[in-house]
């Protein structure tokens, strides 16, 4: 299985929506999604999940966390969050909601939630089989590996490590 991961765009630090793609199978030549493709969508936060709903294709699946995060029109209260917004999703596509941030505080780490919503992305694409020990063990090391190589190479040339993560 190969797989191929687009790095974030979007700034978190300034409170912009941020985005991964990840794409696996037996041949994977590019890490970009189009409108209309992904299999399933994984979002941190209910508006998140819609604003990302046209990428989805028909019979897709959406994970969700069951949390809200104002945007800054909303803090600074030029507009409402949305309302129903999960009861929305539920109309339009298979949706799963898990209260990921909730379960995070009982396990005892606010900041595991990502690692919660991706235990529900393996259930959700029936990936249970895998071993992603040894998966993320073996492009860990790989990533290790080509790193050394292209700070050998220098500067300019791209460093592109096929990386597993979850689409957030």
């Amino acid at each position: 299985m190969t797989s191929k991961c687009r790095k974030s765009t979007g700034w978190p630090s300034e409170a912009a929506a941020v985005s991964n793609q990840v794409r696996f199978g037996d041949k994977v030549f590019s890490p970009i999604i189009g409108k209309g493709q992904a299999d399933i969508l994984v979002a941190f936060e209910m508006m998140e999940a819609m604003r990302w709903l046209e990428y989805l294709k028909p019979g897709g699946k959406i994970v969700v966390n069951d949390y809200q995060i104002p945007s800054g029109p909303i803090l600074i209260g030029a507009c409402d969050y949305p309302d129903k917004v999960l009861e929305t999703l539920r109309t339009k596509v298979n949706t799963t909601v898990i209260q990921a941030s909730e379960i995070a505080n009982r396990i005892g780490n606010a900041r595991t939630m990502n690692l919660v919503l991706f235990g529900a992305l393996v259930k959700g694409m029936n990936l249970t089989h895998l071993d992603f020990e040894t998966e993320i063990a073996g492009k860990r090391s790989s990533r290790k590996r080509s790193s050394s190589i292209s700070k050998r190479s220098g500067p300019g040339l791209p460093r592109w490590n096929s990386n597993f993560s979850a689409k957030y």
